[in-house]
Parts: structure tokens; C-alpha cells; sequence
């Protein structure tokens, strides 16, 4: 019975969220649609831009509405009537949040990959394009967990912050590594050294954040 629950429940949450999951869509294509098509570098830098700022604002809104905002509003008093723990209960959020986020997530960057390749955009932007997508992933995480394993408006705030500062100095360090930046105007694809190290920081990064977060759940004894 627990399990028909928890189901609906993810599926509860998916049906709320796919207004963002489709406007996030929508924004991210028509972004990709302007860097292409807008004629000159100014638009192509301008289409870039707001394609980040898109992929940060599902990740900011998806948390904020479907954790941070439903803890805040004690909707979990109601859940708890369910034949559903609250082990099960935040297991619900982090899958139903994981796969409205990773859906478009995966469709905008495959886009945003495609583009590159398929135009006389130059293709080293691949990699680079790469590691900042996967830092907005690892943000992501980190803000899913920690809206999951602390009730804390101060917390929140802090990792929204620091997230959104945090991705231009990463943009600038990769930028100022003389391998990133000449492989990202040339015709092939130059997975650097730099590039890789952030790809596996930000990847493990987002694994351990959620383990974590999963960990300091099950060991909770009080969700509200």
C-alpha cells in the first residue's frame, strides 16, 4: 500500500511541476534559438547567457516550490496521515524533484550540444559548455539537499546565493587556463585537464550530496 502511495505521490509532484518543466523548455529553446539565429556576437553572448540563466532558475524554482516551500507550509501533517513514513515522504521529493529537473535538464543540454556541432559555432565550446551545465547540476543537488535535510530559510538562502556567484568564478578560472580558452575557439572538441577535473568534482559532488542528504534523512527521527 506504502509503495501505491509514495507512486502517486512522485507522480503528485511531477504533474504540479511541469509548468516549470515546460516553460524552463520553452525559455531554454527559444535562448539557443537567439545565439544561433540573432546574426552577431552580441546576440549569440546575450543567447547564452539567459540559456544559463534558465537552467538556473528551473533548479532555483523547482526546489524552492516543491521543498523548501511545502516544508515551510507543514504540508508533510498532512502526508503523515498516509500509510507513508517521512523517510519515504523526502525519498518522494528527491526523485520527483530529481526527474523534473534532469528531464529538461538533459533535453536543453543534448540541444545546446547539438547546436554546437551542427553549426560553424566553434565545436571546442563543447566541453566548456559541459562543465558549466554540470556545475548548474551540482547546485542543483546541493540546494535539493539541503532543502531536504534542514529546515532552515537561512540555509536556503545562503546556497542560492553562493550557487549563483560561484558559477562565474568558475567560468573565469576555466577561461584563464590558456588550454581551455584556445581549445574553446578551435574546430575539435580539447577535453583539457581542467575540463576534466571540474566534470568529476562536479559529478561526485552532486552523488555525495544527495547520499548525504538521504543519510541525515534516514537517521532523523523528527522530519518536521
Amino acid at each position: 500500500m506504502s509503495r501505491s502511495v509514495v507512486t502517486r505521490l512522485v507522480l503528485k509532484d511531477f504533474y504540479l511541476q511541469w509548468p516549470i518543466i515546460a516553460g524552463s523548455l520553452v525559455l531554454g529553446f527559444a535562448m539557443l534559438a537567439l545565439a544561433l539565429f540573432g546574426g552577431g556576437p552580441i546576440t549569440f553572448y546575450v543567447g547564452s547567457v539567459s540559456f544559463l540563466c534558465v537552467l538556473i532558475l528551473l533548479n532555483v524554482f523547482l526546489v524552492g516550490s516543491t521543498v523548501a516551500q511545502e516544508k515551510k507550509d507543514r504540508v508533510i501533517l498532512f502526508v503523515l496521515s498516509l500509510p507513508v513514513s517521512t523517510t519515504q515522504y523526502a525519498v518522494t521529493k528527491l526523485v520527483s524533484s530529481l526527474l523534473a529537473f534532469l528531464i529538461p535538464f538533459s533535453l536543453l543540454g543534448a540541444a545546446a550540444i547539438l547546436v554546437i556541432s551542427l553549426t560553424p559555432i566553434p565545436h571546442g565550446l563543447i566541453p566548456l559548455t559541459m562543465a558549466v551545465m554540470m556545475y548548474v547540476c551540482l547546485y542543483f543537488c546541493i540546494f535539493l539537499a539541503v532543502a531536504l535535510a534542514a529546515d532552515s530559510a537561512l540555509m536556503n538562502t545562503v546556497v542560492v546565493i553562493c550557487g549563483n556567484v560561484l558559477i562565474s568564478f568558475l567560468i573565469a578560472w576555466l577561461l584563464s587556463r590558456p588550454s581551455v580558452a584556445l581549445a574553446s575557439k578551435g574546430p575539435v572538441a580539447v577535453w583539457s585537464p581542467e575540463i576534466l577535473t571540474s566534470l568529476t568534482v562536479e559529478i561526485l559532488g552532486s552523488l555525495v550530496a544527495l547520499a548525504a542528504a538521504l543519510l541525515i534523512i534516514v537517521r532523523k527521527k523528527d522530519f518536521l
